[in-house]
């Protein structure tokens, strides 16, 4: 028969495991702050570089942000630019305009001054000769009644000075 044996460690190597443990935790002890240090060193390059890198993005960023600013602005000038040159073209067209209406008035102005000096002028010489003038026949109707030469007025000076407006609209024209 065979004998059982008891498999318990002997006194001297629970001694030497103890001490070999004990060892151990004193050496893992005394490198725990080095191991963390390490760690932490670790850990600090790696947020540095992240660091690094979002500094690097930002800056690009605000790059690309000042360049669309600028972007913006410059069309924004563009767009206000040709609406101020639109808006000048159409000022000078419409002071073009007013400075020929003027240039007609003014020389309108002085065909009716003019007219207004002749027909004053024509009227004091009728007035001032009075004809004597015939007395009206019986035999006259009512459909052909003759009127008196002071009634009438002097159409030919009144055509000659439609034409002498013409040719001032023309000449304005031609001038502007």
């Amino acid at each position: 028969m065979s004998r059982k044996r008891n498999n318990k460690p002997s006194a001297k190597r629970k001694s030497a495991k103890n001490s070999n443990y004990s060892l151990q935790l004193e050496k893992d002890f005394y490198n725990a702050p080095a191991q963390l240090s390490a760690q932490f060193n670790k850990e600090i390059v790696g947020l540095k570089q992240a660091e690094n890198k979002l500094k690097a993005t930002f800056a690009k960023l605000k790059t690309q942000a000042q360049k669309a600013r600028t972007k913006v602005k410059a069309n924004a000038a563009n767009k206000s630019m040709n609406l101020l040159s639109k808006q000048l073209a159409e000022m000078t067209k419409s002071i073009q305009t007013a400075t020929q209406k003027q240039a007609k008035m003014a020389a309108l102005k002085k065909v009716f001054n003019e007219f207004e000096k002749d027909w004053t002028k024509k009227a004091k010489q009728i007035k001032a000769k009075p004809k004597k003038m015939a007395k009206p026949k019986k035999s006259m109707t009512k459909s052909n009644p003759q009127a008196l030469p002071a009634e009438q007025p002097h159409m030919d000076n009144f055509e000659e000075t439609l034409e002498n407006v013409s040719t001032m609209d023309s000449s304005a024209e031609i001038i502007s």
